[in-house]
């Protein structure tokens, strides 16, 4: 198997990773409010199959229901796990 073919078949699941650590950086009523309103987000996250499927279920439940979570995705492509930031400067 060629490293161009063993790469494309691997799944990316920074989105996931990204979510859960961001989470862990909220305070308890901070979480909750978040998760409340991102329900469908998670459900996305937590039921996809890597990153692309997981942007391309946001993008089609945006268009049905006139939110914005494929926004909230793609942020999750570009958090740091870092220093918990979106487009930081570490």
């Amino acid at each position: 198997m060629s490293a161009k073919t063993t790469k494309s078949a691997k799944k990316r699941n920074r989105i996931r990773a990204c979510y859960k650590d961001y989470l862990k950086t909220l305070a308890e009523e901070e979480k909750d409010r978040y998760l409340r309103e991102t329900v469908p987000l998670a459900g996305i996250i937590n039921t996809s199959d890597g990153d692309v499927e997981v942007l391309a279920r946001a993008r089609a439940y945006d268009a049905e229901h006139g939110t914005d979570f494929f926004s909230l995705a793609v942020d999750f492509t570009i958090y740091c796990l870092a220093c918990h930031r979106v487009d930081c400067i570490c």
